[in-house]
């Protein structure tokens, strides 16, 4: 019988399991469940094959708008907030808003959807809204820091991708339930006595700091005391 060159099998002889490519498929056969060598690329954060699809995804999550999203929306949120300052035309607003909230977070919950993220800021968004169609002020005041805590984020997004700083994703996850946490703070942050606008002792810019570097530390702090475990 031919052979396949010095040292080959018999030509036509493939014995399942001792071919070559059978020996090349179970090498790299993945077993449901198994620890594989897979891991974190070394550049850049990102993850090796398709794991790729996955950190898009959350980079985006949730409801990831980008620079120029974020900018935009936080534009819209502060002129919102300032048309809620009109008598009567506040209390209309935020019933629409409030509405328009209460449809997205059932939504979410019925069908399952959303980060838990997502729905801690859509439940902010639906008690604060609520409050104001009774207090028009409140609603306003969260809006309008809602607003300048996404152009602040929107701000730090562009200077780092200036400075080619690597945003973890995990961060961005969190941005929304930043800025809608700073809404609340500005929502019940008492008015001046003639009825403007009192903002918080912080600014969004200082806020915003103060979360990135507790984002940042914590985990080594965490780390340190127990030891990477």
């Amino acid at each position: 019988m031919p052979v396949d060159g010095l040292g080959g099998k018999p030509a036509g002889l493939n014995i399942p399991g001792l071919s070559s490519t059978s020996a090349s498929n179970a090498a790299t056969a993945e077993v449901p469940g198994a620890v594989t060598n897979k891991s974190w690329a070394p550049t850049g954060g990102r993850p090796a094959d398709g794991d790729a699809t996955k950190f898009d995804e959350a980079g985006k999550a949730p409801g990831w708008l980008g620079i120029g999203g974020q900018a935009i929306s936080g534009g819209l949120r502060l002129l919102v907030g300032k048309l809620k300052d009109v008598p009567v035309l506040g209390n209309v607003l935020n019933f629409v808003d409030a509405g328009v909230d209460a449809i997205s977070l059932a939504g979410k919950l019925i069908t399952g959807k959303g980060t838990p993220q997502e729905r801690a800021k859509n439940a902010a968004d639906l008690v604060m809204h609520t409050i104001g169609i009774f207090k028009p002020s409140v609603g306003a005041d969260y809006d309008k820091g809602q607003g300048r805590m996404r152009l602040a984020i929107a701000g730090a997004e562009a200077g780092a991708k200036i400075l080619g700083i690597d945003i973890p994703p995990e961060m961005r996850q969190w941005t929304p339930v930043l800025a809608a946490g700073y809404g609340v703070w500005s929502g019940f942050t008492p008015r001046n006595e003639d009825g403007s606008e009192q903002k918080p002792a912080l600014g969004a810019w200082s806020t915003l700091a103060i979360a990135a570097g507790g984002a940042w530390a914590l985990p080594k702090v965490k780390n340190l005391l127990t030891g990477g475990n």
